[in-house]
């Protein structure tokens, strides 16, 4: 699946927010869709958050890891989980 990119806002949380409910309408038949968030508030401090959306053991902890690893700051990553096709039909 190719990475695509969305602008966090000037308000990250609502843009996790906006960006979770989007592949929500997007991939309706998902039973999990993880995320991890890497970003710097308007003081400079930075703030790491992560979840799991009811999949078991943890696999949102690993998001911002990977996020860290890359030194990327202002960035979600997201993981779509399906027991079947998530193709839209």
């Amino acid at each position: 699946m190719p990475v695509q990119r969305i602008s966090l806002l000037r308000s990250p949380a609502r843009g996790v927010s906006i960006i979770t409910a989007e592949l929500r309408r997007k991939y309706r038949n998902a039973d999990h869709i993880c995320s991890g968030v890497r970003f710097r508030d308007e003081m400079g401090m930075l703030h790491e958050d992560w979840k799991n959306d009811g999949e078991v053991g943890c696999p949102g902890m690993a998001l911002p890891e990977l996020l860290r690893a890359q030194a990327l700051e202002r960035h979600m990553s997201v993981v779509v989980y399906s027991g079947e096709s998530l193709r839209r039909r």
